[in-house]
């Protein structure tokens, strides 16, 4: 069994067996005081897990790979385009010496699989940029 693969750019034939680990980043250029970037994350949920428990082994997963990582806040939030709930948690961690800080929101689709929405920031978020934040992630609407 092969599936059909489709992209922006075209499509490709894989083999059964694949699955769509892609990371979609999108950059605003020229860069002016929106945010400069949102990347798109996909991941598969364990079987019968539920968001708060994929988001609790995501986080668990992050704090072992990133020393010092702090969760600034977590809530549970409902994209006003699919009407979904996801769970949106702000972060900051210092990498070579310079703040980071993120926004991730995570939502669990009907198959099992998880996307994650992330804006980086290396100050941070202003007022403005969270509302453009919000104004995205509220678009999506699930295929």
């Amino acid at each position: 069994m092969t599936v059909q693969y489709a992209m922006d750019e075209g499509s490709i034939t894989l083999p059964a067996g694949y699955t769509d680990r892609t990371v979609n980043i999108f950059v605003q250029e020229p860069l002016t005081d929106g945010l400069s970037n949102l990347q798109v994350a996909r991941d598969t949920a364990r079987h019968d897990e539920t968001l708060d428990e994929y988001v609790d082994r995501q986080i668990g997963l992050l704090k072992r790979k990133i020393k010092g990582l702090s969760i600034k806040s977590r809530e549970t939030v409902v994209l006003a385009g699919c009407d979904a709930d996801g769970i949106e948690i702000e972060t900051r961690y210092n990498s070579n010496g310079k703040s980071v800080y993120q926004r991730q929101c995570a939502i669990l689709l009907a198959n099992g699989k998880a996307l994650i929405f992330t804006a980086t920031n290396t100050v941070p978020f202003t007022s403005a940029q969270l509302a453009i934040w919000r104004r995205m992630i509220d678009t999506f609407i699930p295929a």
